[in-house]
């Protein structure tokens, strides 16, 4: 590339030269859009990191850089989706971990765990979700910001409340199809509480 006035002046000429075909070459490879538009901006940063020799062989460049980022935006994706049916088959994570209820009512279950944690305070929610997460009481403390002495307390009765929140939501007439008024066996699970 040449030398200009400007830093970054020639990838903004290569930007501006062949982002449109590019992107479109990327969405007929990725078949979404959106997709086509993270992988070409991807592109065009390798390009302001390693800009080419020469500008004038810059498209088939591009595309060469362009089509290798697609290639591995489908492989990761490819494995997203293997590792998301490797949960769903999963008899302790699936919907075979529901103990044999139908994923509907599963589904307003979580609806209605959902709810009762919305109606919590934010430091009881918040202390909830991270010790269902996998936290340990430093790290709790350290987000709610108290001494970790104090986590075990806070937890018991935000579960406390929240097991009240939640039967006081089911003690109401449920709507037609409406939640269940039974905390899911096991309690709170990260896959239950999270929108």
């Amino acid at each position: 590339m040449g030398a200009t006035d400007e830093p970054g002046s020639d990838a903004a000429a290569l930007f501006g030269a062949h982002y449109a075909s590019l992107s479109n070459h990327l969405a007929y490879l990725l078949g979404d859009r959106a997709a086509a538009e993270d992988v070409c901006q991807e592109t065009f940063l390798r390009v302001l990191r390693h800009p080419p020799r020469d500008a004038a062989d810059a498209g088939p460049w591009l595309r060469t850089i362009g089509r290798r980022l697609a290639f591995n935006h489908l492989r990761a994706e490819r494995r997203r989706r293997a590792r998301e049916e490797r949960v769903w088959l999963d008899p302790a994570i699936g919907p075979a971990s529901y103990g044999g209820r139908d994923l509907a009512a599963a589904r307003d279950e979580a609806e209605a765990l959902r709810g009762a944690l919305a109606r919590l305070g934010p430091r009881d929610r918040l202390a909830l979700l991270l010790r269902s997460s996998g936290c340990g009481y430093a790290e709790i403390a350290a987000a709610i910001s108290v001494r970790p002495g104090s986590v075990g307390t806070i937890l018991a009765r935000a579960a406390r409340r929240l097991r009240a929140e939640y039967l006081e939501a089911a003690a109401e007439p449920p709507a037609p199809g409406g939640p269940s008024p039974v905390l899911p066996e096991g309690g709170l699970r990260p896959h239950d509480a999270l929108p």
